[in-house]
């Protein structure tokens, strides 16, 4: 018995470190690059930034729009396919020779202009981004290209947390 509880809580901690690491699998839509900035200390703050995309079958819930037929008859064509975007924050800084977490302050995002969590963030939002990728958002559209913009106020290292 003590044999089938340690497979199964293997088994439960692979399929989490898998899921963790399962950014890299996907398709990168953008690649903002990393944001680099050393102290005069040698110590590094640094963030790389990605979006994946994926396409997935777009779910039509009756309720909220008319149905197909009379869809068809305004001539108006149902996308089949929608796309679902994952924003990722990979923090990249060093402490002391080792990588460590990434504050960011005053953190915004702009999904074609329009800041998308104003309503729940007025001043910004306050993130740690560990060296492992960090789901930040997820965003989904019938539009295959959408533009994303970040900006932040203050960026600093973790000295307290490292890898």
């Amino acid at each position: 018995m003590k044999k089938l509880i340690f497979v199964l809580a293997l088994i439960l901690f692979g399929a989490g470190l898998y899921a963790q690491n399962s950014a890299y699998g996907k398709e990168i839509y953008k690649d903002y690059g990393t944001f680099r900035l050393v102290t005069d200390e040698g110590n590094v703050v640094s963030l790389s930034a990605f979006v994946t995309i994926q396409e997935e079958e777009l779910v039509v819930h009756d309720k909220e729009v008319l149905n197909k037929r009379e869809l068809k008859q305004l001539k108006y064509e149902i996308p089949e396919i929608e796309y679902h975007y994952e924003l990722y924050l990979v923090s990249k800084s060093v402490y002391e020779g080792d990588t460590t977490n990434t504050w960011m302050t005053e953190f915004r995002l702009f999904v074609d202009g329009e800041d998308v969590q104003i309503n729940q963030f007025p001043d910004g939002r306050t993130l740690s981004v560990g060296p492992e990728p960090t789901l930040i958002y997820t965003h989904h559209d019938t539009n295959g290209f959408i533009e994303f913009e970040l900006t932040w106020g203050r960026v600093i290292y973790e000295p307290r947390t490292r890898k």
